[in-house]
């Protein structure tokens, strides 16, 4: 403790001595970092605990003060591309660097293949495919209605009780129906009854480049969530894939967390995550939230990287894995 009371101590002293030198933004840093070292306030003599209130309340007004300079130097520069994504990236950039938002990475249970972007959101409208898929909405919203009416409640628990995967972070909610599901295809094993069922609903699955992954994909159910359920933050199984959420049922008050990015289920508004990031979902509302989910082969992927992945899982399931 001594140790870690000199360093914060230290670092305090190297932040005043920037900042008396005119060396503003490299003082903010400093001082944040004395601040992340010191113990918690009530552990610490009052003297101590004062200059450490003086810390964060010089640190609070010079970030202001950068920012509000970076910004009006933004906007004098006059960025010409114009485009909302863009402006969307710059924006979560500063809010990185002023300490707003954290920094989530993909973190697979099963499997990680190297150097993919780390994105958290794609933009529907990068991939072809989804003009079709959102169109189908109201047909697949049909087929499911008319599903339920004649066979009741049919969903199982999206996470069984004797799950023969792990899906670490939800034990919460493993053999609980209040997170449903109703499989198409589970694992890469299709249901060919429930398929038969749903002939929009696969006409317009079929636009997708869906993975065929022994063991793993592909996948695609309706996924429920009943009123008040949370499913805790987790990651995915692998990092090769994106999942795809196309809102059927959409209340208010549901909402998808992937990293620090949080998007709401919107009619006609399809979500295309990477969910080996940490994610986490809530309804809040009073009614069933429901989503058609399915996964797809990461873009970025060249065809001889899927079979390489196609093959690894292969290989593993003829093993004994």
């Amino acid at each position: 403790m001594a140790d870690q009371s000199e360093s914060w101590r230290s670092q305090l002293a190297r932040a005043d001595e920037l900042m008396s030198r005119g060396e503003r933004a490299a003082a903010a840093t400093v001082y944040a970092r004395s601040l992340s070292l010191a113990p918690p306030d009530q552990d610490l003599p009052s003297t101590d605990a004062a200059e450490l209130a003086r810390a964060r309340r010089t640190l609070a007004e010079t970030s202001g003060s950068m920012e509000a300079y970076l910004r009006a130097r933004l906007a004098a520069a006059q960025r010409t591309d114009g485009a909302a994504d863009a402006a969307s990236r710059c924006d979560r950039a500063l809010d990185v660097l002023f300490g707003r938002r954290q920094l989530y990475f993909q973190q697979p249970q099963k499997f990680y293949f190297p150097d993919l972007p780390q994105t958290e959101f794609y933009d529907p409208a990068e991939f072809e495919w989804t003009k079709a898929l959102i169109e189908a909405t109201n047909d697949i919203a049909a087929e499911l209605a008319a599903y339920l009416s004649k066979e009741g409640d049919a969903f199982e628990a999206y996470v069984p009780a004797q799950a023969r995967t792990a899906v670490a972070g939800v034990s919460p909610l493993t053999g609980n129906r209040d997170w449903g599901a109703l499989h198409f295809y589970r694992d890469g094993t299709p249901d060919y009854d429930l398929i038969e069922r749903f002939p929009a609903t696969m006409k317009a699955l079929s636009h997708a480049p869906r993975p065929d992954v022994p063991t793993l994909s592909p996948t695609a159910l309706f996924s429920r969530l009943r009123p008040g359920t949370h499913i805790p933050p987790h990651h995915g199984l692998v990092n090769t894939r994106l999942i795809c959420h196309l809102p059927i049922i959409t209340p208010d008050a549901c909402a998808l967390r992937v990293g620090s990015q949080t998007r709401q289920w919107r009619p006609g508004d399809m979500l295309i995550f990477d969910d080996s990031i940490e994610h986490e979902a809530w309804n809040r509302s009073d009614k069933e939230r429901v989503v058609l989910l399915f996964d797809i082969w990461r873009p970025e992927l060249t065809e001889d990287e899927r079979r390489f992945v196609q093959t690894i899982f292969q290989s593993v399931a003829e093993f004994g894995g």
